[in-house]
């Protein structure tokens, strides 16, 4: 499934942002494809050990937000480019927050194709996931930060005119899972 994500203003620095999304077994495979003024951008540099870090969304962070769509809890997942994540859990809409002891990023890869494209590939192992949840519901978001310091914010959709990667409703995306 492919899917242009939306930005919350426009700006030229940025053509597109997109994600494939593919389910493997028990695994979500997304890719990220953006295409943009790279030279513009503040793209960090590769960590020489990454780690999980926290507020990521600060600099350039990919993000993606996985739900049992019967319940309100739910997982976020952030990835910066230069490898560094974090990944946390919430009972309700932003209540009950807290680090996921294990993370749910099995793997990850940046790979620059030229000065104006970029592939962020990210795989969540979701083994851990109960297996009565008919579906899931995912949302996907992005916060690019250019060089004059500006965050540029992307995401599937943004509701009521508002910043909020964490409201529901953004989580548009339903993928089966389950029995199969």
């Amino acid at each position: 499934m492919f899917i242009d994500l939306q930005p919350f203003a426009s700006t030229s620095l940025i053509q597109t942002l997109s994600c494939t999304v593919q389910q493997d077994q028990n695994r979500l495979l997304l890719e990220f494809q953006l295409e943009a003024d790279l030279a513009s951008l503040n793209w960090p540099l590769t960590a020489a050990q990454p780690t999980r870090r926290m507020a990521l969304w600060e600099h350039s962070c990919f993000e993606c937000f996985v739900g049992d769509a019967k319940d309100t809890g739910y997982t976020e997942v952030n990835f910066s480019p230069n490898g560094d994540w974090n990944c946390f859990g919430f009972t309700h809409y932003r209540r009950g927050m807290h680090e996921v002891e294990h993370s749910i990023l099995a793997s990850s890869a940046v790979s620059m194709e030229d000065e104006h494209q970029v592939r962020v590939s990210l795989t969540l192992d979701l083994n851990h996931w109960r297996p009565d949840i008919s579906a899931l519901t995912l949302g996907l978001a992005a916060i690019l930060k250019d060089h004059q310091g500006h965050r540029h914010y992307y995401a599937l959709q943004h509701i009521d005119g508002k910043l909020d990667f964490h409201h529901r409703d953004s989580h548009c995306l339903i993928i089966p899972w389950g029995i199969e």
